[in-house]
């Protein structure tokens, strides 16, 4: 595997890009009381090379009383985690609806239209050291009349596991 990424680092600066080797942080939810995980593994990381990452929580399930939360690693976003959310229970064509005061994550898409009913959360605004305050996905989760079915606020713990490289131009 050494060899490999030296060989690729002298092929790419050759040909005018360098390798960025950048520490793989991850929202990470299995202290969540309730919290099932549901698939362990490596992230796939499309468009990079995983170094040393060890298997962790890809998915995610919350049950509510009138929905159920499902969470996974985006396998294309290294510091991504979707969420989505699915009736149960009578309830159907849920959404969110964005919390004032919604923590250090961010939410794509900002137009809860395009998708109402699956959004990505990053950690790219979050300080690993952020206070707990701060690290707190908040949402609302909206009925098909747009009343509210659930308020939520799902704390996160950002983890490190291994390093991703990629190539950035020079």
């Amino acid at each position: 595997m050494a060899l490999v990424a030296l060989l690729l680092s002298v092929a790419t600066l050759a040909s005018g890009c360098a390798p960025v080797v950048t520490r793989y942080r991850h929202l990470s939810l299995s202290d969540v009381d309730h919290m099932v995980v549901t698939q362990t593994g490596r992230p796939a990381l499309q468009g990079h090379a995983r170094l040393f990452i060890r298997p962790m929580p890809l998915a995610y399930r919350l049950e509510r009383e009138r929905y159920t939360l499902l969470f996974e690693v985006d396998p294309e976003r290294p510091a991504s985690l979707y969420v989505g959310v699915t009736s149960t229970h009578g309830v159907h064509a849920l959404r969110f609806a964005a919390v004032p005061g919604g923590g250090c994550v961010r939410v794509w898409p900002p137009d809860a239209a395009l998708r109402p009913d699956r959004w990505l959360y990053s950690w790219m605004s979050c300080h690993p050291r952020a206070p707990a305050p701060d690290r707190l996905m908040r949402f609302s989760v909206l009925d098909a009349h747009g009343d509210v079915a659930g308020e939520e606020a799902i704390p996160f713990t950002l983890d490190g596991n291994g390093f991703y490289m990629y190539l950035d131009a020079i």
